[in-house]
């Protein structure tokens, strides 16, 4: 807009030349198409501070959306970790079914099972605070407070 205005002034400049007079005891700049300099300056003078106004809102929507992408991140951060336990379990799940149901043991199975039993025997306070939330939540925090001796809802948020 800025860039518009100039080029605007520049072409009456050109095209049609200032005129500079004094009427009345005051100076009065203009041009043969009816332009007064002093009138569109103070009319781009408005329009400036209004452009200045709506700059200053964008910015603040930019700190506002860059808090949000770092909130993003750290919990998309916490659901890395969540799906990493989660594929630990699940791999267990089916090594132990080859083990149990089809009576296979490869290497590789017993060290998946060995390796997850971290996962599935122990606790993890910050991934086992994420079924406290959402649809579908857990109801029995007082079991967790039991387990961890903290509320869930206290982990998500010392977590996050």
């Amino acid at each position: 807009m800025k860039q518009q205005a100039k080029d605007a002034f520049e072409h009456t400049i050109k095209e049609a030349g200032p005129e500079i007079k004094m009427e009345r005891g005051e100076l009065y700049v203009g041009n043969l198409c009816g332009l007064n300099m002093g009138e569109w300056l103070r009319t781009a003078k408005e329009e400036f501070a209004g452009m200045n106004a709506e700059i200053a809102s964008l910015r603040t929507q930019v700190a506002q959306l860059n808090d949000n992408i770092s909130t993003l991140n750290e919990d998309m951060s916490t659901l890395e970790h969540a799906s990493q336990d989660y594929k630990r379990v699940r791999g267990r799940f089916i090594s132990m079914f080859k083990r149990d149901k089809l009576e296979i043991l490869t290497p590789w199975d017993k060290a998946i099972i060995i390796g997850s039993n971290v996962s599935v025997h122990d606790g993890d306070a910050p991934v086992d605070a994420l079924l406290y939330a959402g649809v579908g939540a857990r109801s029995d925090a007082f079991a967790f407070e039991e387990l961890y001796g903290i509320h869930p809802y206290d982990v998500m948020k010392i977590s996050m």
